[in-house]
């Protein structure tokens, strides 16, 4: 949903896990480090001891950190934009996400199912959701991608676009000056 309004995934390497920048700022001490409509997001390596790791890294902080579940907010995040593998196709295309369980049906269970028991804390990525909601709900932005996705998506189909918007204009002209004499 959020490609299809034009938002871009950008990958942050060597960043700190919780290092998600936005457009605007989503806490005081965030700066503005990203063009209007980019995520940028760390990579996040998935193999067969992730799923174990971050379950271990939520019940801590849950059961000794109250306040302070970071692991559990990032997961709430990725839960958040995954849903589906073609979800996972476009993060891992992006680098945000760097696969080692084989395909995107193994990284979709395996994020879908990482929120399940976990009780619930309120996300510090919350302003973030909001702000990607907002940005997936405005139509300016929806219309505005479905036209680059279309009409502009290489070079080629880019310069027939213009040069038919061109010729569009030539003709309407010649047909209105055609008229007026």
């Amino acid at each position: 949903m959020l490609q299809q309004a034009g938002i871009k995934f950008k990958a942050l390497p060597d960043e700190s896990l919780l290092d998600i920048r936005a457009w605007k700022p989503i806490s005081e001490e965030q700066q503005i480090s990203a063009k209007r409509g980019e995520l940028h997001m760390p990579p996040l390596e998935m193999d067969n001891n992730t799923e174990c790791l971050l379950r271990n890294l939520m019940a801590l902080e849950q059961l000794h950190y109250p306040g302070e579940e970071y692991i559990c907010r990032y997961v709430k995040l990725l839960d958040f934009l995954v849903d589906v593998e073609k979800d996972v196709d476009l993060l891992i295309e992006n680098k945000v996400i760097i696969s080692k369980l084989g395909d995107s049906e193994a990284v979709t269970n395996l994020v879908n199912r990482l929120c399940r028991e976990m009780v619930e804390v309120s996300s510090s990525f919350d302003p973030l959701s909001k702000l990607l909601n907002d940005y997936y709900e405005s139509s300016w932005n929806k219309n505005k991608a479905y036209l680059v996705s279309v009409y502009f998506k290489n070079v080629w189909i880019g310069t027939g676009t213009v040069a038919g918007f061109l010729i569009l204009a030539i003709t309407l002209a010649r047909f209105i000056l055609y008229f007026v004499r």
